[in-house]
This record gives structure tokens, sequence and C-alpha cells, in this order.
């Protein structure tokens, strides 16, 4: 047993040290690393710390607007402030005050305030309070400590209670001493779609910062620095790297992008045994990466959008049919649904189909039906096929009723074939 137990051991310690990554080199391709050299957002840095020491400084309130596309800087950037800011306090002493960041998807805005007192040292639970009460508790904290909140992803914050959502909070940090608030969108026109005629009047508009996509020289820069970080000499050429900044930029302009596409780089090398990330190892990750990420978005589909894209793909196994009419996904859908204790229509259908051409998942086609009988409409899938098939038995509410139909198709091939 104790050989057995130290042969584990030291091939536990050789799958964990990597021939093509530095020691420790893995940090440096996590989007949740913070670079020493935050390279093109030094102005923003700058712009956002000086506002954030005002507001904690002169114990005032206001809010500071961070926009811009996903995978542009703009956490990086308030993370950076935020350890400035801390770092700055300690060397002055200066105790009494906090900065908090929270991400606000999937949260109400009871989740954010209860969190912010929590995190301040104010016990409060997230239920047996009211919204009010919350609120008197927070005022009173921040009369004695002031209060720098960032609220990442601000637009997707959910309303609570029906009543209190995204602008009462605005309002609440741009009137009241010792309270200011960051926040970061994707969203262009969050400022724009803001209705509340009190919280137009009283936020600070000119405390925004826009944050561009990064150019093709930019995703190359910033990847390439990663890369010297994380892999060893000679595992990856500025030639490579150049071919994926292109993709970055062409694409997205999400320099996260590019990071997820290196780790996948990672993962086929080490799965393969190789030790050089080359053109074709890039194009690999690529494709595994954007199925990946097309897998994600599937996921994110209500449960009806994605019980059609069910129904299509099982169409498809049982009578390889890679067009298909609604009345064929419509009798596949009724099937699926009657399996989960649920009622549909073709109204019902309809709709959903009309939402997946819309997402670019599945496009429409018109066939004729043959001389003076008309066009019909069919439907084709605008991914691979093996993407909906990993989508489908990852899926926490179909996969159950996939894997069965699969089997059944697999079953009944096999008859056919005896």
């Amino acid at each position: 047993m104790v050989e057995r137990i130290d042969e584990l051991y030291r091939e536990s310690l050789t799958l964990y040290t990597s021939p093509i990554l530095k020691s420790g080199g893995l940090k440096y391709l996590s989007d949740k690393y913070i670079p020493e050299n935050p390279l093109y957002r030094k102005e923003h840095i700058l712009k956002l710390s000086k506002w954030v020491y005002e507001f904690i400084d002169n114990s005032i309130p206001g809010t500071i607007f961070l926009e811009g596309p996903s995978g542009t800087g703009k956490t990086m950037c308030f993370k950076i402030v935020e350890k400035f800011a801390n770092r700055r306090m300690q060397e002055e002493s200066i105790s009494e005050s906090r900065i908090i960041y929270i991400n606000g998807r999937n949260r109400t805005i009871m989740n954010v305030l209860t969190e912010i007192l929590n995190t301040i040292g104010v016990h409060t639970p997230h239920r047996g309070l009211s919204y009010g009460e919350v609120i008197s508790r927070l005022l009173e904290t921040s009369r004695r400590v002031p209060i720098h909140v960032c609220i990442d992803e601000i637009d997707q914050l959910r309303v609570y209670q029906d009543s209190f959502n995204v602008e009462d909070l605005l309002y609440l940090f741009s009137r009241n001493e010792g309270l200011s608030l960051t926040t970061i969108t994707n969203n262009y026109n969050f400022l724009g779609d803001l209705e509340d005629s009190r919280v137009r009047s009283s936020i600070t508009k000119e405390k925004n910062l826009i944050f561009e996509r990064y150019n093709k020289k930019q995703c190359f820069d910033i990847l390439w620095e990663r890369c010297e970080n994380a892999f060893r000499k000679n595992v990856i050429s500025e030639g490579v790297v150049s071919k994926l900044a292109d993709y970055v930029s062409d694409v997205s302009g999400d320099i996260r992008d590019g990071i997820d596409t290196l780790r996948a780089c990672v993962e086929i090398c080490q799965g393969d045994g190789l030790q050089i990330i080359d053109e074709k190892v890039l194009e690999r990750a690529v494709e595994l990466y954007r199925n990946r990420r097309m897998i994600q978005k599937i996921h994110a589909l209500s449960n009806s959008q994605r019980t059609v894209l069910a129904a299509y793909y099982f169409n498809i196994i049982s009578n390889g049919r890679t067009e298909q009419t609604m009345e064929e996904i419509f009798d596949m859908y009724y099937t699926l649904r009657e399996k989960m204790g649920k009622t549909s229509t073709i109204q019902d259908v309809r709709a959903r189909v009309a939402d997946l051409v819309t997402f670019s998942l599945l496009e429409s086609i018109k066939s004729g039906r043959g001389p003076r009988k008309g066009v019909e409409r069919r439907y084709r899938a605008l991914i691979p096929m093996e993407v909906i098939y990993r989508a489908l038995i990852t899926d926490p509410e179909l996969s159950d009723i996939a894997k069965g139909l699969i089997d059944e198709v697999r079953k009944k091939r096999l008859r056919n074939y005896i």
C-alpha cells in the first residue's frame, strides 16, 4: 500500500508540473489576475483613483460610471484603484473608510445592501429586515465611516419586491453623505435609459469613463506579456500570439477571449503531450473555445428555447433530416414537454423558433413544394451538432431526458442492424 501511495504521489507531481508552463505560470492565464503593468489603461486608472480619493477624503456622495464592452479592463482598473486606495489609507493611517466590490449579476437591490453592511461588520440577516431598516443602518454607518462601493454589471441587478430598482440605488448614493458609488456596465445606453428625474438631476455625469475595445496591437502586447510570464522559453512564438491577437481584435476586442484561448492551448498540449503551441494547436484551441462559449450561450437560453433546440437535434438523430418544418419540430417538442409534465402549443414553438433564428442558432430556409404548390419554410442549425449534443447532455434540466432519448435511438438502430 505504501509503495502504491508513493507512486501515486509521484505521478500527481508529474501531472502538476508542465513542460510548457513556468512554475506558477497558470495564474497569468487567469482573467482574475491583476497585471503589474496594466497596459493601455494608465489614464483610466489615474482618473478613477482621483475620483475615488475625492469621495472618500471629503465624505461626499456621488457616482462614477465605467462603461464599455466586456474584456476591456473596467473591472481590472477598479481592482487596481481599490489596492491603491487601501494602500494609501494604510500609509496615512486612515482607518475610518471602506471600499467594497460587488458583482450585481442575479442579485436584488436588497442583496447588495445587506452584503455592504455585512462586509463592513454590521450584521444584517438577508431576511427579517425591511428595506427601510436596511437603508437606515447603512446611512447611520456611513455618517461615521465613508463607504465607497463598486457594483459590477449593475445593469443586471434585479428589482426587489417589484418596487426598489437600480434607480433607487443610484439616488441613495448620490444624495447621502459618506456614500459613493462606482458602477460598471457593458451597456452604453445605461445612463440614457434612466427615467427617474430625481436620479438624472443628481448623478455626477462628468465622472464617466468610456473603455474602448482593444485593437490588434493592444491585444498582442497584453497577450504577449501574459505569455512571457506564463510559458517556458520558446513554447509560443510572437507569430502565433500575433494570429491570436488578430482573431481577438477582429471578433470581439475582449482580451478574456484571448486568455481563455491560451488556456485551451495549454489543455490541448497537456492532453496530447505537446511542448510547442504552434498555429495548428492555436486553431484547435480557437475551435474548442468557440464551442464552449456556444454551449454556455445555449445553457443561458430559456427552458422552452433549449427544448426547441433539443427537438431539432432529436429529429436529426432519428431521421437524419437537417432541414425541418415547423410541424416536425413541434411534434418532437410536444413529446419532450410531455416527458417534463408541461404543456405546449404550436404558437409557443413558432415564437421560440423565431428566437433561435434571431440568436443565429437556427436559420430559416424557403424551399419550393413543387409547381403551383407555393413554398415551404424549413429550419436548419447554424452550429455544429456536436455542440448541441454537448449542451444537451450537460443541461441541468434536459440531460436525463436527452440521454434517455439518445439511448432509445441507439437501441432502435441496433435492432434494425441485427
